[in-house]
């Protein structure tokens, strides 16, 4: 919440969503700069990527 945009950008089809790493999962979010929004889109197992 203090740092929204402290995620990896993502590029190509996923461009405007960010990841971020936290072991053994990424979570995957879109902060929404306007609404000062985080949405979280996916939480998954870094084997199953």
């Amino acid at each position: 919440m203090e740092n929204p945009t402290i995620g990896k950008p993502m590029r190509y089809a996923r461009k405007g969503t960010r990841e971020v790493y936290l072991k053994p999962f990424r979570l995957s979010y879109v902060f929404e700069v306007k609404t000062q929004r985080i949405v979280l889109l996916d939480l998954y197992h870094k084997k199953k990527q």
